[in-house]
């Protein structure tokens, strides 16, 4: 955005992004009950653990499903396939949201994580598998989307993961040996040949 207004503009600008400002928009539910002057209790937001309908359950064989129907469409799918009463209340922190948990707990608990993946693939409600590190990376979606690759070295092939930020396409090289690049660094730093070597 910096170089688009620089070429627009013809001035020059410093940026200076912190990660942690970059991680700040994620916790936003929080900082918006604060600057209304209301104070937010950790794991009781809607998001942050307070309702049932957006948590990770364990399955009869030891695995986890992601529900995360917070929105009334997903959550009337979810609730019509394992036969639960639709309660918009259901989508809104308090005390009802104890009783509700502990139900759902029991509702996945008596299936496989393959059997939900099966009911989930039935049904548009926000329901996924939580994956292993060594699922994700055989994740047909993410295979797909080239999420994973391996780049060959002189060491061997090292298994990488792209950034969301890098092309599918671009070519990726090896890390250097130890020294490999001192002489182009050098150069680059304003040095000649003979005050390199």
């Amino acid at each position: 955005g910096a170089l688009l207004e620089r070429a627009r503009t013809n001035q020059g600008r410093v940026v200076d992004v912190a990660m942690v400002e970059t991680s700040m928009p994620f916790a936003i539910a929080g900082f918006g009950l604060m600057f209304g002057e209301q104070s937010p209790q950790r794991g009781a937001e809607a998001l942050t653990g307070g309702i049932a309908p957006y948590q990770t359950y364990a399955t009869k064989d030891g695995r986890a499903m992601a529900l995360y129907a917070l929105e009334p469409k997903f959550w009337m799918q979810f609730s019509e396939g394992v036969g639960h009463a639709i309660d918009m209340s259901d989508l809104v922190p308090g005390e009802h949201q104890v009783a509700l948990k502990a139900k759902l707990a029991a509702v996945f608990a008596s299936q496989t994580q393959a059997e939900w993946v099966q009911f989930a693939s039935e049904r548009d409600c926000c329901l996924e598998p939580v994956l292993s590190p060594e699922e994700a990376a055989a994740d047909a979606h993410l295979a797909a989307r080239k999420m994973f690759f391996t780049l060959e070295s002189p060491w061997g092939p090292i298994k990488q993961m792209r950034t969301p930020l890098t092309a599918t396409d671009r070519a990726h090289a090896p890390p250097p040996r130890s020294g490999e690049h001192t002489d182009d660094v050098l150069r680059d730093a304003g040095l000649v040949d003979e005050e390199i070597a």
